[in-house]
Formats: C-alpha cells, structure tokens, sequence
C-alpha cells in the first residue's frame, strides 16, 4: 500500500484532471448555447435541448466525482497529521494537532 503522502498527490493529480473536464463541459455548453442561440429558427431545438442536458449531467456527475475525491484527500491529511509526521498539513497549512 502507498504511503499517505503519495496516495494525496495521486490525489491531487486526480483532482486537477476532474477540474478540467469540469471545465471542458462548462465550455462546450457556452459554446453550444452560443450556437442554438444564432441558429434557433433552423435547428431542432430538442435535439439541442438534449445535447446540452447530457454534458450538464456529464458535469454534474464529474462535481460528484470530485466531491467525494475531496472528501477522501480530508480524510488522508487527518490520517497523516493523526501519525505526527509533522504539525504541517499536506495542503501547505499549519494545524494544531491535539491527540
């Protein structure tokens, strides 16, 4: 098994990968917005309805993703602070730890 500090910057490198195909999607549908909006009187508005619904939910799902990705990376700093390697968190924060 990993020892904490490298399970949190594969972490990390997860997290950075979750935010850009966040933001990926935040930008297709801007674009794609863009696009319904200078073209509405000749597209199948449904059709675009649900293009756009199925990245939002691709989006939505990704924020879960990294929800809980940050939830585990609290649990990892705890864990590592509870060792007493250092009274630095991994985050670069200084903490108080108290038994």
């Amino acid at each position: 098994m990993h020892d904490l500090l490298t399970q949190y910057e594969e972490a990390i490198q997860e997290e950075h990968t979750l935010m850009q195909r966040i933001s990926l999607c935040k930008e297709i549908i801007d674009v794609i917005l863009e696009y319904i909006s200078s073209k509405a009187d000749v597209i199948h508005l449904p059709t675009a309805e649900d293009i756009v619904t199925t990245i939002h939910t691709m989006e939505q799902n990704l924020d879960t993703e990294l929800l809980h990705l940050q939830l585990e990376m609290c649990v990892l700093e705890r864990a590592r602070r509870k060792k007493g390697k250092s009274t630095e968190g991994i985050r670069g924060l200084e903490v108080t730890y108290k038994p």
